[in-house]
């Protein structure tokens, strides 16, 4: 097959058959090309197979993620309503993984690394995660939620931004940028939704200061 002649679109396009990529072990994860449905994987040979030993990690991650859409879906239902729950979900969903794949493509253009196309995995879960921290600083921001036997407390109203700074400090410690990515990207598009476009009580939006983005941040630095 020829080529477009646009070196990005060649990648997108006509990704090298000799790269099979790296395997996406998480259901919630797609690479950049994938996300397009343009990625073209060989078939994985039985010795290939077996050589590959199962990552724990990303299984950890899906329960934890499955748990958390559980739990917190359960409560924002009985709120806001299947419907909304459904919307909601679909927007912080959706428009981070697109953000990603846009962000991942310049760092493709910009490194002309193709790692960033076809093994860079972003999860989309991540960023309905991250969204549901903002929905609930939004309905119950000045509730506080002690862990580890009332060792320590910590306000809704920060748990975006604990949020967003723990896959920071992951990113830097495991060089997990696609997690600061969605997570960052789902902050920003959870709180654009709510805060502009959702529907309540015959309102469009909440336009309050105790939502405004700088209430996102601690005190000391807002």
């Amino acid at each position: 097959i020829e080529g477009s002649g646009v070196p990005i679109l060649d990648t997108l396009l006509f990704p090298d058959p000799a790269d099979d990529g790296s395997p996406i072990q998480n259901p919630f994860q797609v690479t950049a090309v994938s996300l397009l449905g343009f990625y073209l994987r060989n078939s994985r040979s039985p010795e290939k197979e077996a050589q590959d030993e199962p990552d724990v990690l990303p299984m950890i991650a899906l329960v934890v993620s499955v748990v958390s859409l559980l739990l917190c879906g359960k409560y924002l239902e009985r709120v806001w309503g299947s419907r909304e729950l459904l919307l909601f979900c679909a927007v912080s969903g959706v428009v981070p993984m697109f953000a990603a794949f846009l962000f991942f493509v310049f760092e493709y253009v910009g490194t002309n690394n193709p790692d960033y196309l076809y093994s860079v995995q972003a999860n989309g879960m991540t960023a309905v995660l991250c969204g549901f921290s903002v929905a609930f600083k939004h309905l119950v921001p000045e509730h506080t939620v002690k862990l580890f036997a009332g060792a320590v407390s910590v306000r809704v109203k920060y748990f975006p931004f604990a949020f967003l700074a723990l896959h920071l400090v992951l990113a830097i410690l495991t060089g997990l940028l696609p997690r600061v990515v969605m997570a960052a990207s789902g902050l920003m598009t959870s709180w654009v939704y709510v805060r502009f476009f959702r529907m309540q009580d015959g309102t469009r939006g909440d336009r309050s200061e105790t939502f405004s983005f700088a209430s996102f941040f601690p005190e000391l630095i807002q």
